[in-house]
């Protein structure tokens, strides 16, 4: 008898040894589930933040494409002006039907309207240079946000793996 009630009590120690086990396994699984949860949504956090940038850098690209645009067909205008004043004067001077003031005085103007068209040309080339820049940045952003979406989906596979493993583990356990 007494030796019937050792090999009973190794039994039931090594069954509660084995539950014990079990139930670490368990719980162990479940932490990890829960830090990948946490994980995923922080990736989704940083994800949904990176779409917002790069929206916004789409916006600030648009706006500076119309804002060259803009520059753009100033520039056309005063490109025109300067044409037809120089056409003008070439008119007049070959009519002798200006001073060499109103001569002066046009070539003046002229002077004024090349600035202008330069100075127009240096800021829509410095835009062109911006929207450059901004473009490069979007890529990059999107490459980021292609990465983290990829490392989102890794996550959430490896996730529904261990939750998979968890519910095989807890049959076994109550069989």
């Amino acid at each position: 008898m007494n030796n019937r009630n050792t090999i009973l009590y190794i039994i039931i120690g090594v069954l509660v040894l084995a539950l014990g086990t079990g139930a670490y396994l368990l719980y162990e699984k479940s932490k990890e589930n829960s830090e990948k949860d946490f994980k995923i949504e922080d990736l989704n956090t940083e994800i949904v933040d990176l779409e917002d940038d790069l929206k916004e850098m789409e916006s600030e690209i648009n706006n500076q494409d119309l804002e060259i645009e803009a520059k753009d067909k100033m520039l056309e205008d005063k490109e025109k002006q300067l044409a037809e004043k120089t056409k003008r004067i070439d008119q007049l001077l070959s009519s002798n039907k200006i001073s060499a003031k109103q001569a002066e005085d046009l070539k003046f103007k002229i002077d004024q309207l090349n600035h202008y068209v330069k100075k127009y040309q240096i800021e829509i080339d410095s835009l062109k240079a911006q929207v450059s820049v901004l473009t490069d940045e979007k890529e990059q952003l999107s490459g980021k946000v292609s990465n983290l979406e990829d490392e989102k989906h890794n996550l959430s596979q490896q996730n529904l793996l261990n939750k998979t493993m968890l519910q095989a583990a807890a049959i076994l356990k109550v069989m």
